[in-house]
């Protein structure tokens, strides 16, 4: 199997993800730690004695919060539709025959003994979204990666935290199977198998809960592999301009810690690792 370098998550400047993690861990593990935010104060402005007219300055858009709520939806429609094909509701109609592009969520599971996946949102431009409920409705497409078969042992990274037992282990498929489906009706268009992968990068911090020693990520299909996959279904040669994996995956073991209930497809999380 040949391992390509990992392009994508360095121009992301990490999944960090590790999405990604890289793939990764399913655990509340937290990534990096949070930083203070600076607080600025404006001096008010010079009283002026003429009368003019007060210039409004047109507003600019602000993107909406991601509900809680619906992240967990989102987290579990895209579950469901990689795990039993069922449909996404709420996201755009797919019609091949309509110009410009088809966007679609490329669906990684992390972790080979549970069914949860870390979506990130892609189209001719590049990354459109990353684990946001607010854009998830653009996907038209969904393509799941399932990397479960032959998986072996590729790179030990550590120790951390000045231990000779605290390691994280980095494993690779032999095979990754990847199928394309409708995001609206669940229905799959096509399927494949590549044996491409991308090499996850040792990740620079990591949590160990007080009795876990090894912390186990999981490789995923290079970058080729998938842009020969997904370019004719989405339409336009430049597509996939990088992953952001593990940010995706920091994203996501930060929801669990705060929301322990959330796990899309369990009912809940591993939360070893939150403080």
């Amino acid at each position: 199997m040949s391992l390509r370098g990992s392009s994508l998550r360095r121009h992301i400047g990490v999944i960090a993800v590790g999405i990604l993690a890289a793939w990764l861990m399913v655990g509340c593990s937290q990534v990096g730690a949070p930083t203070a935010n600076d607080t600025a104060t404006d001096s008010p402005p010079e009283s002026s004695s003429s009368t003019t007219e007060p210039t409004v300055s047109p507003t600019p858009p602000v993107a909406p919060e991601t509900d809680s709520d619906d992240f967990v939806t989102l987290l579990g429609n895209v579950s469901a539709l990689c795990g039993d094909g069922a449909g996404m509701p709420g996201t755009t109609a797919y019609d091949p025959a309509a110009q410009g592009r088809h966007p679609v969520f490329v669906v990684t599971g992390d972790h080979p003994d549970y069914d949860s996946y870390f979506p990130v949102l892609w189209s001719g431009d590049g990354v459109v979204g990353n684990l946001d409920a607010n854009q998830y409705t653009q996907a038209q497409l969904v393509a799941c990666v399932d990397g479960r078969k032959g998986l072996e042992l590729a790179r030990a990274c550590g120790p951390y935290g000045g231990s000779e037992d605290h390691r994280v282990e980095i494993y690779e498929a032999a095979e990754y199977h990847i199928t394309v489906h409708v995001a609206a009706t669940g229905k799959p268009l096509t399927e494949t198998s590549v044996i491409e992968s991308e090499l996850a990068e040792c990740p620079l911090l990591v949590n160990f809960s007080h009795d876990q020693t090894v912390v186990r990520r999981y490789s995923g299909p290079s970058e080729e592999s998938l842009r020969a996959v997904l370019a004719p279904l989405i339409g336009g040669a430049e597509v996939l301009a990088g992953r952001d994996v593990d940010r995706a995956q920091a994203s996501f073991e930060d929801f669990s810690c705060e929301h322990p209930g959330g796990g899309p497809a369990q009912g809940g999380s591993d939360r070893s690792g939150c403080p």
